[in-house]
């Protein structure tokens, strides 16, 4: 209930809704110490945007959560497929003390992780991915698989990811050709 009881942290792994993000972020103030490490494992490209203001940057590292789920009913999720993994890692790219620590703790504990060589490029490869999911079921009120069956409706969402790497890339982001 108060997370000022915990004391200071090596890692948080913050996974709040972006509109609860600020109120959140402030929250957590009392748990940060001078080398803790924040991964925000929200969805999106301006997260740590959010949060690097509150929390400070030199906190920040870059993280995606990649599985399979589902909302049964409220309450209820359930696991679809096999796909587990978790990247995260420094803005500059390199190796950290406590990004290696914390990968050695997730391979420890059996968590399928690694320390990505761009995270900001991952951070947008799974951005494009979700934007053009998500747009394009919602706005068919479809499945992917139907959506996928269809010429037409698979081309809309591959013209969506074209055009979503083209936004990545003109932010600066290494995105392949072909991506």
């Amino acid at each position: 209930d108060d997370p000022a009881t915990i004391g200071k942290v090596d890692i948080v792994i913050f996974t709040v809704k972006l509109r609860d993000t600020e109120a959140a972020a402030r929250q957590m103030l009392p748990i940060i110490g001078p080398d803790t490490g924040i991964i925000s494992l929200q969805n999106g490209v301006t997260k740590d945007d959010m949060l690097a203001p509150i929390v400070g940057r030199e906190h920040l590292l870059g993280g995606a959560a990649y599985i399979g789920v589902s909302i049964v009913r409220p309450g209820v999720i359930r696991k679809a497929g096999t796909m587990e993994r978790l990247a995260f890692g420094e803005f500059d790219n390199k190796v950290s003390k406590r990004a290696q620590a914390f990968l050695d703790a997730c391979k420890a504990s059996n968590l399928v992780a690694d320390i990505p060589p761009d995270i900001s490029l991952e951070l947008w490869q799974k951005f494009v991915v979700i934007v053009t999911m998500s747009s394009i079921t919602s706005a068919m009120r479809s499945t992917i698989g139907p959506i996928r069956a269809n010429p037409h409706a698979r081309q809309f969402a591959l013209d969506l990811m074209k055009e979503g790497a083209a936004v990545g890339r003109a932010q600066g982001i290494a995105l392949e050709p072909d991506f």
